[in-house]
């Protein structure tokens, strides 16, 4: 049997990110307990959102349609489970202007097959490759299905997502960060990045990124002798584009040899382009489940407060005894 419901306030709100990411974590988390835990309170949280379908119903839909949409429109199973949800959270008794609103299913980025279109009575529209219907609204999602299964598999590479490295030569030391940014490459790091508690100045610092590499060097002898006392009191290199973007932060450490592989956190905002749009929903997440999907995936930036932010970077440095991540670290 499902939690009994509980009062929810605005405050309970998942941010979109953190959103996405649970969704994720609810089909596909690699620990059976954990991903059962919280595919339970998720459904639990959508029957407080008083939905138009149940469950079954919405399966029922599913196999059904999705059939006769032909091939371009099959489901894998993580999939699925993803739309079931969304289907149900898209359309409740509380949704503003609830017949104006659509959900568009496409099976790949860019796909040339068609959009299937949901109304709020479960009535499909096959649009074949015209996208959507000239009055979308912006309360409409789109879901591009086929990018659930790909991003899964992202999370289960080793070097999922970001690595760190500083290394020091006859030029001085210079940090290097590889993988996938948290920023355009347009972004202006200088303007809220530090080092430690003081700001990473541009002209003590040359910051720079090409591709999916980032590139931190001290220019000058004060910013040297700066960044080895950072080294030596263990401080944090924090890059920050904005108080709205992600973040990667990086604990120093003093070393011997030419170059230190160094741990890194990083935090996202809007990466789960798989979704556009998207229902809100009221649902408490506790801060072992966040550290465990953070652990899993990525910290989304809503979630990185500093309690989060210590525990995982403790994770990262190899100095946590964490009774609640032992069993998902031993599972990477």
């Amino acid at each position: 049997m499902r939690q009994t419901a509980i009062a929810r306030t605005t405050d309970d709100i998942l941010a979109p990110d953190a959103f996405r990411l649970v969704l994720l974590a609810s089909v596909a988390f690699p620990e059976a307990a954990i991903r059962h835990r919280l595919v339970s309170e998720l459904d639990a949280c959508i029957d407080e959102h008083r939905p138009l379908h149940s469950e079954a119903w919405v399966r029922a839909f599913l196999c059904d349609w999705l059939g006769e949409a032909g091939p371009a429109f099959y489901l894998e199973p993580a999939a699925r489970e993803v739309a079931v949800r969304l289907l149900r959270l898209a359309f409740t008794r509380t949704t503003p202007k609830l017949a104006r609103r659509w959900l568009y299913m496409r099976c790949c980025e860019g796909d040339d097959e068609g959009v299937l279109a949901v109304s709020h009575r479960l009535k499909p529209l096959f649009l074949p490759r015209t996208g959507k219907p000239r009055r979308s609204r912006r309360d409409d999602i789109e879901f591009v299905a086929g990018a659930v299964s790909s991003r899964l598999r992202q999370f289960q590479e080793p070097e999922k997502l970001l690595r760190a490295v500083c290394r020091t030569d006859r030029d001085g030391f210079t940090v290097q960060v590889r993988g996938k940014l948290p920023w355009t490459a347009a972004a202006d790091l200088h303007r809220a990045s530090t080092l430690g508690k003081a700001r990473l100045d541009a002209d003590s610092f040359h910051l720079a990124q090409n591709f999916d590499t980032l590139s931190v060097q001290p220019r000058t002898p004060e910013a040297m002798i700066r960044f080895s006392a950072a080294l030596a009191r263990e401080e944090r290199l924090v890059l920050l584009a904005d108080e709205h973007g992600g973040r990667i932060i990086v604990p120093l450490r003093e070393f011997d040899e030419e170059e230190v592989r160094l741990p890194a956190v990083v935090s996202y905002v809007g990466a789960e382009t798989w979704l556009r749009g998207g229902p809100q929903l009221r649902m408490t997440v506790s801060e072992d489940d966040r550290l465990a999907i953070a652990l899993w995936a990525y910290l989304p930036e809503s979630w990185a407060d500093n309690d989060l932010l210590e525990r995982l970077l403790a994770v990262a440095i190899g100095e946590s005894d964490l009774s609640a991540v032992a069993r998902c670290l031993a599972l990477r």
